[in-house]
């Protein structure tokens, strides 16, 4: 039988998984927008100085935060990597 604290500390991060999805939802509906711009003046899903600044940006953030950039910059590959997949999708379906 997990203890008090484990069960809290479960609690805590279903808690801040919530949050994550909801703030991936947000992040997502900007990218609608996005796509809508990159549409209107011809710009394709993947630009690749936009994806290392992301990136350069996240791995900063990582280390002010004491986590490891390494490990970071992977997670946001992955979600920049679907991003980009989901851009050229609508892109493409829409022209």
């Amino acid at each position: 039988m997990p203890s008090a604290k484990l069960l809290a500390c479960r609690a805590a991060i279903d808690e801040i998984d919530t949050k994550l999805v909801a703030l991936l939802a947000q992040r997502f509906a900007v990218v609608d927008e996005v796509i809508v711009e990159k549409r209107s003046v011809g710009l394709p899903s993947v630009l690749p100085g936009r994806i290392e600044q992301v990136v350069g940006q996240v791995r900063t953030l990582a280390a002010q935060h004491e986590l490891d950039p390494i490990v970071i910059e992977k997670i946001w590959r992955v979600l920049i990597a679907e991003t980009c997949a989901y851009e050229d999708a609508l892109l493409k379906f829409e022209q």
